[in-house]
């Protein structure tokens, strides 16, 4: 996989990956067109809600739980793991990222 992602060209809004059995409305592209940073994922604030809330999931603790003032903020994942406690999951992981032109580097 990593191979086959390597060959992708991206264009000058970064390189756009989703699993491939995702689905979701336009605006979820545009909002990460639109994002800053090197890597940036898309994340569900409405997990409680899922119809797959019983399944194994990559649940996420942020920077900062979800508010509508943290809209166009930056928001860090601190966490990703399908074993987080109830009390701090803020969010599901869609299989949502975009990644820059340039590589990411573990600095």
């Amino acid at each position: 996989m990593l191979k086959g992602l390597s060959a992708c060209r991206s264009s000058q809004h970064g390189l756009i990956v989703s699993y491939g059995d995702v689905l979701f409305r336009k605006y979820v592209v545009d909002l990460l067109r639109e994002a800053e940073g090197d890597l940036v994922i898309v994340v569900d604030t409405e997990w409680r809600d899922s119809v797959n809330r019983n399944r194994v999931a990559d649940y996420v603790r942020c920077s900062s739980p979800y508010s509508r003032k943290h809209y166009n903020s930056t928001v860090l994942v601190n966490e990703m793991r399908p074993d987080l406690k109830p009390s701090e999951i803020h969010g599901e992981s869609t299989g949502f990222l975009k990644s820059r032109q340039q590589p990411v580097t573990g600095s």
